[in-house]
C-alpha cells in the first residue's frame, strides 16, 4: 500500500516496491508482474499511479513491456554494474540482542542490491560517532546510511559532511540538520494509540511508561499521544513517566534480573494509585518480564497491555503472547529496504531531494 503524505511520489512508491519484491524473489527474472489492475488493488492506487511506475520501472531497465502480453521482468546481470560499497553506523553495542536484529536487516537489505556494507556501531557516543564517520569517508565509502545515537549534537558535522558523499538518516532525526530520512510515523502512531486506547477500547485511564532518552521517535510519540488526548478532552486520562528503562533492557540481556521486582512493586503502585484500566510501554521486554512473568497481570484483572513492537510474535514468552497485549508494528527490514534503496539512489544520481519518508505503523490483530 503506498504511502500518502510522503515527499515520495506515489509512483516511485509503487516503483521502489516492486523493485524490492523483484530483489527478494517475489518476482523471478523473465516472469510476468501482475496486471496493471490487480496492482492498482494491491497499492491501492490509480490506474496512472501504476503506469508511471512501470514506465520508472522500464527506464531503470528492471522490466520491459511486451504488448498483448504485459509487463516482464528483465533477465539480471549482476557482472553489468559494480559492487557499491556503503557505511553502516547504528548506536548498539554488542551486548544488546537488537543489535544482532540490526545487522541482519542491514545484511539483507544492502545485499537484496548485489552491494558491499560495512557496519560500525558507536556504542552511543556521539564523539566516537563523528570519528567512525570520518573514517569511513576517509576510506572510500560512497554511501552512509546512519542511525543517530541518542542526545546526539552532531547534526551540523552531519550536514557538512553530506557535501561529500550521500548520507541517509535511519530511525531518527538530527537537530540541527537538513538530511533526508526514513523514520515511523510514531507522532501520527502517538495519536492512533490515545485515540483506539480510550475511545474504540472505552479504556479509562491510560499510564505510559516511556524511557527518558532524547532520541526522535519518543519525543514525536509523546505529542501525538498529547495532542490527541487534548483533542478528546482526556488531558488527566493519559500520564506520560520517562524512566530509564534501557538500563534495565540491558541488566536484562545480561541475566540481571535484580530490578524486576523493584519495577513491578512500581507498576503495581502507580496503577492502584492512579486508576488506570491500560499500561502502555514500547518496550515489550518490560511487559513480559515485569508485568506478565511476575503475575501482576493476574492480579490486576482488567488491566490491558500495549506496546510498539517489531513484526513477529514469538520473541516474547507464550505467556505473554496470551495476555491479549495491543500491538503496534513497527517493521524494521521495510524500513532498512526503503533506507537503502534511497541511499543507492542518491549515490547512483547524487539526487537528495526526497526529504523524509514516514512509514506507518499497523495495529496487529489480536
Amino acid at each position: 500500500m503506498a504511502i500518502i503524505g510522503n515527499k515520495i511520489s506515489l509512483s516511485h512508491q509503487v516503483a521502489q516496491s516492486i523493485s524490492r519484491q523483484v530483489r527478494r524473489g517475489v518476482y523471478h527474472s523473465g516472469s510476468m508482474l501482475p496486471p496493471m489492475r490487480k496492482l492498482c488493488d494491491e497499492f491501492d492506487v490509480s490506474l496512472n499511479v501504476v503506469s508511471r511506475a512501470i514506465h520508472e520501472l522500464e527506464e531503470s531497465g528492471l522490466v520491459e513491456t511486451h504488448h498483448g502480453k504485459g509487463v516482464m521482468v528483465c533477465e539480471e546481470k549482476l557482472a553489468d554494474r559494480t559492487a557499491i560499497l556503503f557505511g553502516f553506523l547504528h548506536p548498539y553495542p554488542t551486548e544488546m540482542i537488537f543489535e544482532q536484529q540490526v545487522l541482519q536487516y542491514a545484511e539483507q537489505g544492502f545485499g537484496a542490491l548485489d552491494n558491499f556494507v560495512v557496519a560500525r556501531s558507536s556504542n552511543m557516543d556521539t564523539s566516537l560517532e563523528r570519528e567512525i564517520a570520518q573514517h569511513f569517508v576517509n576510506n572510500g565509502v560512497q554511501g552512509l546510511l546512519l542511525w543517530p545515537a541518542e542526545n546526539n549534537p552532531n547534526g551540523k558535522f552531519f550536514e557538512e559532511l553530506s557535501k561529500k558523499i550521500p548520507i541517509i538518516l535511519l530511525d531518527r532525526l538530527l537537530k540541527d540538520a537538513d538530511l533526508p530520512a526514513v523514520i515511523f510515523d510514531t507522532y501520527e502512531a502517538g495519536r492512533e494509540i490515545c485515540a483506539e486506547t480510550l475511545v474504540s477500547g472505552k479504556r479509562k485511564r491510560m499510564l505510559v511508561w516511556l524511557d527518558d532518552i532524547q532520541i526522535s521517535p519518543y519525543e514525536d510519540l509523546v505529542r501525538g499521544l498529547r495532542d490527541e488526548a487534548e483533542a478528546m478532552g482526556r488531558h488527566d486520562d493519559v500520564m506520560i513517566v520517562r524512566l530509564n528503562i534501557s538500563d534495565f533492557i540491558k541488566r536484562l540481556n545480561a541475566c540481571d534480573y535484580s530490578q524486576v521486582d523493584v519495577l513491578r512493586d512500581e507498576v503495581k503502585r502507580q496503577i492502584k494509585e492512579g486508576g488506570y484500566d491500560t499500561f502502555f510501554c514500547p518496550q515489550d521486554e518490560l511487559l513480559d518480564y515485569v508485568v506478565v512473568q511476575t503475575g501482576l497481570h493476574d492480579q490486576l484483572g482488567d488491566l490491558q497491555l500495549a506496546t510498539i513492537a517489531g513484526p513477529g510474535l514469538n520473541s516474547r514468552t507464550r505467556k505473554y503472547n496470551e495476555s491479549g497485549v495491543w500491538r503496534w508494528i513497527t517493521d524494521f527490514p521495510e524500513l532498512m529496504a526503503t533506507a537503502v534503496d534511497m541511499l543507492q539512489r542518491h549515490v547512483l544520481t547524487r539526487n537528495s531531494t526526497e526529504g523524509v519518508v514516514k512509514l506507518h505503523l499497523r495495529r496487529s490483530q489480536p
